[in-house]
């Protein structure tokens, strides 16, 4: 493998994913976390960026005279600004996810805020036919609220049924492709013409296509990505979710998933409709992953052992970095209490500490802080890493010998904090090494230039 490609992101930046931290979602509340705890911590994991989501049927609590004014009284947004501005108090740019219709917006804006949709029975509350205008209505009018808020993403999975549906009708036709294209046309239109800075992103597919009792219930991500990229769309960034059942170069078994091995053929997809001149974008179209982590044993029995772990997240970014990806948001910032078969979630950055505390990080955290890579090349190594928060300055590339911590050689990032670099030494198979900023007690876990063999652990583990 050479030390670049021609696809690779020219920056790398982080951020944290976790409803039950940061977000009110239905049936959430602030108990799990407090928001401000959790921005703090989600700084000091070397991150600049957050997501959040934003449901709008719990803004939206009456249906508005104007959709597009946010002081229109039926929006109630008391929850969210306090997710915003906690966000943005911490250091932290918010991408902020819009789903959920309310009932009224559901089935082609045939329904009430009275009486449930009733072609919606056996469909989750508020993805039933979501009405593509007030969608993008609504976006309007948050956009107008949070004007600090560069990038809004259109729903969330949308190629699962538990999230847009129906998903397919009974010809067999995948109909939420079409319908979410509109989604995403429309509200592209309306937050363009607000304000041409704004980014919108589209995608984020459920990595692993599905299929239950009743038929398709997700489609496979890379088969949504080519049906809905093979019409002209607006948005200027695509994302996955690829969580992966193995390591940091570990492919999904099943063609047309996505894990970490197959975002390279998500990036051609796009590229190809990039170059057909299907995507319209004033800019470059970026490629994010916006879902991504594995739970960690402990304290998951069935998750990755906390040694591999580390490895694994030091090496993630590089893989994702390499197939041109430049945003990754790390899914939970820290575990839920361990409860076999009932709350599968123990993917944080830190223990769980009980209700509204955090626990110690973990190995993990260090290593999504400050992700680096050294792989074994003759003669030598071949090294990528990025530095915490992305701050750009020099770094000492070290191997561990008898003696410890010996630098090899200091380097200087780019802007970005993002160096790289072959490296020539005497080396065994079973040496590390490691980066360290200068001027800094900062530095990565050690890596070990004896490759690991990928491990079949799913990602979400018992």
């Amino acid at each position: 493998m050479g030390a670049g490609s021609a696809s690779a992101a020219t920056s790398f930046q982080t951020g944290v994913y976790d409803p039950m931290a940061s977000s009110a979602g239905p049936g959430v509340g602030y108990s799990y976390l407090e928001p401000g705890i959790a921005f703090v911590k989600a700084r000091a994991a070397g991150t600049t960026r957050t997501r959040l989501l934003l449901y709008w049927n719990r803004i939206a609590r009456g249906r508005p005279t104007n959709p597009a004014d946010p002081n229109d009284p039926a929006y109630f947004w008391n929850e969210f600004d306090l997710q915003v501005s906690n966000a943005l108090s911490h250091g932290l740019k918010p991408f902020v996810t819009v789903l959920a219709a309310p009932s009224w917006a559901e089935c082609d804006n045939r329904g009430d805020v009275a009486h449930a949709c009733p072609e919606r029975s056996g469909y989750n509350q508020g993805t039933y036919r979501p009405d593509p205008e007030q969608l993008a209505l609504f976006m309007e009018a948050a956009a107008r609220r949070y004007p600090q808020v560069r990038a809004w993403g259109v729903w969330n999975e949308p190629n699962a049924v538990f999230f847009l549906s129906p998903a397919v009708n009974s010809a067999g036709i995948h109909v939420s492709v079409t319908r979410y294209r509109d989604m995403v046309n429309r509200a592209a239109t309306r937050l363009h013409a607000l304000d041409s800075r704004i980014l919108v992103q589209a995608g984020g597919p459920s990595p692993f296509g599905r299929r239950g009792s009743q038929g398709e219930t997700t489609i496979p991500p890379l088969t949504f990505m080519r049906e809905l990229l093979s019409k002209p769309i607006k948005f200027d960034i695509w994302s996955n979710n690829p969580y992966t059942a193995g390591g940091p170069t570990h492919s999904a078994y099943r063609a047309n998933d996505v894990s970490i091995g197959d975002l390279p053929d998500a990036r051609r997809v796009l590229r190809a409709a990039i170059a057909g001149h299907r995507i319209a974008s004033a800019r470059r179209v970026a490629f994010w992953v916006t879902e991504f982590s594995w739970d960690s044993k402990p304290p998951d029995p069935c998750g990755v052992p906390s040694a591999l772990l580390a490895r694994w997240v030091s090496e993630a970014p590089y893989r994702m970095w390499r197939a041109g990806v430049s945003v990754l948001m790390w899914t939970q910032l820290k575990d839920y209490p361990f409860v076999r078969g009932k709350i599968p979630y123990q993917g944080g950055l830190y223990t769980f500490g009980g209700n509204g505390r955090v626990g110690p990080p973990k190995a993990a955290m260090r290593a999504f802080r400050f992700p680096f890579v050294a792989l074994k090349r003759r003669g030598g190594a071949y090294v990528w890493g990025r530095t915490p928060w992305g701050k750009a300055g020099r770094v000492r590339i070290q191997k561990k010998t008898s003696r410890g911590w010996t630098t090899v050689k200091i380097v200087r990032t780019n802007g970005n904090g993002i160096f790289r670099g072959r490296f020539y030494f005497s080396t065994s198979s079973t040496g590390r090494m490691r980066a360290r900023r200068v001027r800094s007690s900062l530095s990565s876990v050690g890596f070990s230039l004896r490759p690991t063999k990928s491990r079949n652990i799913q990602p979400l583990g018992c």
